[in-house]
């Protein structure tokens, strides 16, 4: 489970749900967590969800609470988020690694026809509603 904090202003909206372990797509879909959750993230303009551990090692980690970047856009693109912000990354992952998993993942969901917008935050980063 995890506590996530939705902020609306204006018409636009910021969710921020740190430290949470989404699991798979049939999970969302399937269990009361999951459903809820997506309702609450739903038509976000801006999600920040963590990302601790890149899609590849997250078989090593599961259960310890944290998400992939894989698992977060799954999320996102099923809740009709615009932009995803990946974060929490463990410290083992160098910031190269950590975009190329972000610029692998904008392809697939490009070519699945989704139109969300992923990225890792940069230092000193300002996002706009």
């Amino acid at each position: 489970a995890a506590v996530a904090d939705r902020l609306e202003t204006g018409g636009r909206s910021v969710v921020y749900c740190p430290d949470n372990e989404l699991g798979s797509e049939e999970d969302l879909h399937r269990t009361d967590f999951g459903r809820k959750l997506m309702e609450f993230i739903a038509d976000a303009d801006l999600l920040f969800h963590d990302a601790r551990y890149l899609d590849e090692d997250m078989p090593e980690f599961k259960g310890r609470g944290h998400s992939c970047p894989g698992d977060a856009a799954r999320l996102a693109a099923s809740a009709g988020v615009r932009k995803l912000i990946l974060f929490h990354a463990d410290a083992r992952y160098s910031r190269e690694r950590l975009e190329a998993a972000a610029a692998g993942l904008r392809d697939s969901l490009r070519k699945r026809g989704e139109s969300l917008a992923v990225e890792w935050p940069q230092a000193g980063a300002r996002y706009s509603l």
